[in-house]
């Protein structure tokens, strides 16, 4: 009987891990579209990771591509990334290939802004 239990707790453990998968890959680049209500900007989101710390930027396209520089917090599948010169936040869920959340500047709330993973 206490091999059966064992067995089973072995086999829920090793379940439970593939079913949370770790952390999200997040490495790598992100575009997307931000409609401003009657102006489009593209942006791109930088990620890369050394040793277990994220570093971040975003790239303006139609700004020029100027590179800002931008601190990401992750707590599992969320993000928050913050531009505080330009008083910028995206609070958003990272799913597969998407990121998808509410980016907001200066009071003004754009939703389900989404980025996309470049291929």
């Amino acid at each position: 009987m206490l091999k059966h239990l064992t067995g089973a707790i072995a086999a829920v453990i090793l379940l439970s891990g593939c079913v949370s998968g770790g952390p999200p890959d997040l490495v790598g680049a992100w575009s997307g579209t931000l409609d401003m209500g009657g102006a489009e900007l593209r942006l791109v989101f930088h990620i890369s990771e050394s040793d277990g710390e994220y570093s971040t930027s975003i790239e303006s396209v139609d700004q020029g591509g100027v590179i800002i520089p931008t601190r990401m917090e992750v707590n599992g599948t969320s993000l928050l990334f913050v531009v505080e010169p330009i008083n910028v936040e995206y609070a958003a869920i990272v799913s597969g290939n998407e990121i998808v959340g509410l980016f907001t500047q200066g009071g003004m709330d754009m939703p389900n802004f989404t980025l996309r993973r470049n291929r």
